[in-house]
């Protein structure tokens, strides 16, 4: 990509405003407009594979405060969620959380709880009807985004 685009790469760099401002054009213009200002600078400094680049490099875990737990916990089953153990697939914490919230709600929604037709209901009642409410309303809206917030915190 980067060598069928250097003649783009090398005008951004040298003169991001002027010409067609390929840079522009990218998913993340200020991102790649600073690598295209690297990759020149490297290309320019005579011997590329010794440039020192000051990029900040984005790495992206698998739910990281979860790692931390599994990995000082030496938990195999909380490692295998968050890919610190080896698999042959990756796996997603968030969709392994998100199928037990769903068989949960879906499992309190189903159950068939008393209308409480009564004005002094005692508090386990109360909450019994309200768990159950609150399923009824909640089944079928949870996804992965849902719990993910939840899970990162």
């Amino acid at each position: 990509y980067s060598e069928d685009n250097l003649e783009n790469i090398r005008n951004s760099a040298r003169d991001p405003f002027g010409g067609d401002m390929w840079w522009m054009s990218c998913e993340e213009p200020f991102q790649a407009l600073a690598t295209c200002k690297e990759i020149i600078n490297a290309i320019d400094s005579g011997c590329p594979s010794t440039y020192l680049c000051s990029l900040p490099v984005h790495m992206d875990g698998s739910c990281n405060g979860l790692q931390h737990y599994a990995a000082l916990g030496r938990d195999t089953v909380g490692g295998r969620a968050v890919n610190l153990v080896s698999e042959k697939v990756p796996q997603d914490v968030y969709v392994g959380v998100m199928e037990e919230v769903i068989r949960r709600v879906e499992e309190e929604a189903s159950r068939d709880v008393p209308l409480f037709t009564s004005l002094s209901l005692t508090k386990n009642q109360r909450d019994l009807r309200n768990r159950n409410k609150a399923a009824k309303l909640v089944v079928g809206s949870i996804d992965r985004g849902v719990v993910k917030r939840t899970v990162m915190t």
